[in-house]
C-alpha cells in the first residue's frame, strides 16, 4: 500500500474507531511494509487483536502479551523507536513528494 493509497482510503472515513481499528492496522502493515498479526503469529499465540494479558499491577486487559518475541533482542523500546523512525521516513518521503505534513493527521482531527 502506497502513502497515497493509504491517504485515499482513510481520508473521510466516519466508522467508529472499534469498527476501523483492525483495518486500519492492517492497512498500517501494508504501508510500512510489516506483517500481519496472522502472518507474524499465525496461531495467534503472541501476536493477535484483542489478546487477553495480566497486568503487572493486577486484573485483565489487552496487550501483545510477549514483545520479545518481535525478534531475539528487540525491547518495546527499540521497536517503538524504530517505529518511530519509519514513520519519520514516511513523512519526508511524503513532503518529497510535495504533501502539506499535516494533512493526514487533519484529516483524522488530530491537528486539534
Amino acid at each position: 500500500m502506497t502513502p497515497d493509497d493509504f491517504i485515499r482510503k482513510w481520508t473521510g472515513v466516519t466508522l467508529k474507531e472499534r469498527s476501523a481499528a483492525q483495518e486500519h492496522f492492517l492497512d498500517l502493515c501494508h504501508l510500512l511494509e510489516q506483517p500481519t498479526p496472522a502472518e507474524a503469529d499465525p496461531k495467534g499465540l503472541w501476536y493477535a487483536f484483542e489478546k487477553g494479558a495480566s497486568k503487572a499491577g493486577g486484573g485483565d486487559g489487552w496487550a501483545c502479551t510477549e514483545p520479545e518475541r518481535w525478534g531475539p533482542d528487540t525491547t518495546t523500546a527499540k521497536l517503538t523507536e524504530q517505529a518511530a523512525g519509519r514513520f519519520a521516513e514516511l513523512a519526508q518521503r511524503l513532503r518529497g513528494r510535495g504533501h502539506d505534513p499535516t494533512a493526514v493527521t487533519a484529516a483524522y482531527g488530530w491537528n486539534d
